[in-house]
């Protein structure tokens, strides 16, 4: 597995210690991904910072490289280094799968990548989707993986989808909200017409809450 947690002390280093690993010129780089070529040179150079829209579309450029960055170790070098989602899938898959031996029939290939995912990121949990009120951003038997923060939660935190755990173990997807007082939350869904099914839960205090940076579609 590639670390990226050594020698890449900035923002700046870390851009460049990416696209240097993809062999990505920066012209390369910004025709693939539509960043403006000397916005890239700016951000390698420490001209100026990026901003939270630009910092989200370097994040989903990456992804589509099939390396997954959170927004902590890109701008601080904190929290879980990238995952490189294929290289790590390719080699560690045959090892998960000799620890989740199955008696009733093969593997799913998404349980092994649910495995995957938490072996190479620490205070992480993946969860199968239990419902449908997250559509149309998650469906039910869908599976996410989230990350635990680590550090306080801010105004651009919220309103984001999230797993949390309730204090009986109850794992929802929802999106999350600051509640009245501190460390409470309010939990939402996003289909509306279900929402009488399952009304917000208001001033909640979680077990854990764990921001969701990896999806993939029921099998």
């Amino acid at each position: 597995m590639t670390s990226l947690t050594k020698d890449h002390k900035t923002f700046a280093d870390r851009v460049k210690a990416i696209r240097g690993y993809l062999s990505l010129t920066r012209k390369e780089f910004s025709k693939k991904h539509g960043i403006p070529e000397p916005t890239i040179r700016a951000w390698e150079l420490s001209l100026y910072s990026i901003s939270p829209t630009h910092l989200q579309k370097l994040i989903k450029a990456f992804k589509a490289e099939d390396i997954l960055c959170t927004e902590d170790w890109l701008l601080h070098g904190k929290g879980t280094p990238p995952l490189f989602a294929l290289e790590a899938i390719n080699k560690e898959l045959g090892k998960v799968e000799d620890q989740l031996v199955s008696q009733s029939g093969p593997i799913k290939p998404v349980v092994l990548e649910s495995a995957v995912f938490e072996k190479y990121n620490d205070n992480s949990l993946t969860v199968e989707v239990s419902d449908n009120l997250m559509l149309p951003l998650y469906e039910k038997g869908d599976y996410v993986g989230g990350i635990k923060p680590n550090r306080t939660l801010k105004d651009e935190d919220f309103g984001k989808p999230y797993i949390v755990v309730l204090s009986d173990d109850t794992k929802l997807v929802r999106s999350l909200y600051q509640g009245s007082k501190d460390f409470t939350f309010c939990l939402g869904c996003l289909d509306l017409l279900n929402q009488t099914k399952n009304p917000v839960l208001a001033e909640i205090t979680p077990k854990a809450i764990y921001k969701i940076v990896w999806h993939r579609k029921r099998n």
